[in-house]
């Protein structure tokens, strides 16, 4: 499936383990859009008319194939699974959040800060969010 993906590796090193992903997108053309494409190109082209066709077949579908895995420091695989990513746990609780939080996303050494103000609580939180640690 990544044969004809542009692909990329990202690797994140935060602490133990480390998040390898390996991944690609390809974009897929519908059918209803290449039928009117080659459709209205050589209605075009018997008209006489000189078209650039390649923007008439438009590229609307996406599909994303990506890997993960993660590694120890010897880079061997570990079992153990996935931990949750810090950056994961900031969006996810700014979606679960009860009231509509403006908030400022700060990187602190190796964690997230988030600050922002509480309007149900009259006061000015922050929170700190960890890799592979709950809420």
């Amino acid at each position: 499936m990544l044969s004809a993906a542009d692909i990329g590796i990202s690797v994140y090193n935060n602490s133990y383990p480390i998040l390898v992903t390996v991944g690609g997108v390809d974009y897929i053309p519908s059918t209803g859009n290449v039928i009117l494409g080659i459709a209205a190109g050589a209605g075009m082209v018997m008209g006489g008319a000189d078209v650039d066709l390649t923007g008439l077949i438009a590229n609307d579908n996406l599909r994303t194939v990506f890997f993960e895995i993660t590694l120890d420091d010897a880079l061997k695989p570990v079992h153990d699974g996935q931990p949750i990513l810090a950056a994961d746990k900031v969006q996810t609780f700014l979606q679960l959040a009860d009231e509509r939080i403006n908030s400022i996303l700060t990187k602190y050494n190796q964690d997230f800060l988030l600050g922002y103000y509480s309007s149900r609580q009259k006061k000015y939180i922050l929170r700190r969010f960890f890799d592979g640690q709950d809420f």
